[in-house]
């Protein structure tokens, strides 16, 4: 834009040096006018721009969702308060990806319509992810093109793109056993409350719910029930955002998202979760319209350092999708689907790479 800036300041000051130079040669009382009216348009169309024009408010539209590589169009919108400029008008859009970090920047031409100034824009991406397209700043120029005023907006639109899923072959017996068998909630800490793990005493910062009143009242002293863990909270498929390219960010996704749908389609209820302010943060999963309703969330930023794998024993078993192997290694209790060119030799250690994830998820 700058660059365009410029070049038409050039040609503009190469025009009015021409008529003063054909004056000169030719004496035409034309040429002075032409001159004048070269030099007083540019600079009376940028002082009613800044006297006039007041701060716009901006709108920006997009779809709801979409798919990966497929073009869809938004529009973006201005209205002034005040008087409308007098030139051109641009929206300049930065497209953000908040899974994989891309951004982008459009710079588009608005036209004037029965609601300010608008204009439609197409947006396409190759990974999934949240895309906000963020209006940076609302640009009016004179007619010519080179004296620009700015305004900073910050209006945004916001679109998730999906993931696409592949068939995974998933054996989900030893899963369901894990969920329906005794050890699911009697032998972990969790959060049902309907279930006791252990009795103990009350201790600062417990939560006054968990208080066996009637046990207290017998004993003279406050005793604290601890919950045990619910049965939903026994899978855990954890997603650790805090590194990756875009591509192997891609894959996670793909992957994690192929894998909770198998389970969906095996009746096996499981929790997704992903780390944000040192805490893991979970959704509880039993069908596809759950799965679909959370996804969003998960695509919306990056974590920052994952917890050790050992901070998510509190869950029977654990799906951990990184691209990154973990320095401890994973608990026995916990598998790693890893995506990148690290390889490894441990059991509970799955292998792929972006261009391959489908074929080696295939059977897991």
């Amino acid at each position: 834009m700058r660059a365009a800036m410029i070049g038409r300041g050039i040609g503009w000051l190469l025009a009015v040096l021409l008529c003063a130079v054909l004056f000169f040669i030719t004496g035409s009382v034309w040429l002075p006018v032409i001159g004048g009216a070269l030099i007083l348009l540019p600079a009376a169309a940028a002082l009613w721009n800044r006297l006039a024009c007041r701060r716009p408010e901006a709108a920006v539209e997009l779809p709801s969702g979409t798919r990966k590589n497929r073009a869809v169009s938004g529009r973006i919108g201005a209205c002034f308060d005040g008087f409308p400029p007098m030139g051109r008008v641009f929206g300049t859009l930065t497209l953000i990806n908040d899974l994989t970090g891309e951004t982008a920047e459009l710079r588009v031409p608005m036209e004037a319509g029965p609601r300010g100034y608008e204009a439609a824009f197409t947006v396409t991406t190759a990974h999934c992810g949240r895309i906000r397209a963020v209006a940076e700043r609302i640009t009016v120029t004179d007619p010519i093109g080179f004296l620009p005023r700015s305004f900073s907006v910050g209006a945004e639109g916001r679109m998730t793109v999906l993931p696409e899923t592949f068939p995974v072959a998933l054996d989900a017996r030893p899963l369901a056993v894990s969920l329906d068998g005794e050890d699911a909630m009697s032998d972990r800490r969790g959060t049902d409350r309907t279930e006791t793990f252990q009795l103990r005493e009350y201790q600062a910062g417990d939560d006054l719910h968990g208080v066996h009143w009637k046990l207290s009242g017998k004993m003279g002293r406050l005793i604290y029930r601890e919950a045990s863990q619910q049965v939903s909270r026994s899978l855990l498929l954890y997603w650790d955002q805090s590194q990756g390219t875009p591509e192997q960010l891609d894959a996670l996704a793909e992957a994690l998202f192929s894998v909770g749908q198998s389970l969906c389609q095996a009746g096996v209820p499981y929790t997704v979760g992903r780390s944000e302010f040192s805490a893991v943060h979970t959704a509880e999963i039993s069908d596809m319209d759950g799965l679909i309703g959370t996804f969003p969330l998960l695509l919306r930023r990056r974590g920052p350092e994952p917890p050790e794998t050992a901070a998510l024993t509190a869950f029977g078993r654990v799906f951990y999708f990184t691209s990154v192997l973990p320095p401890d290694g994973g608990e026995e209790t916990v598998r790693i689907f890893l995506c990148g060119e690290e390889t490894a030799e441990a059991d509970n250690v799955t292998a792929f790479t972006p261009e391959n994830a489908a074929a080696v998820l295939e059977h897991i």
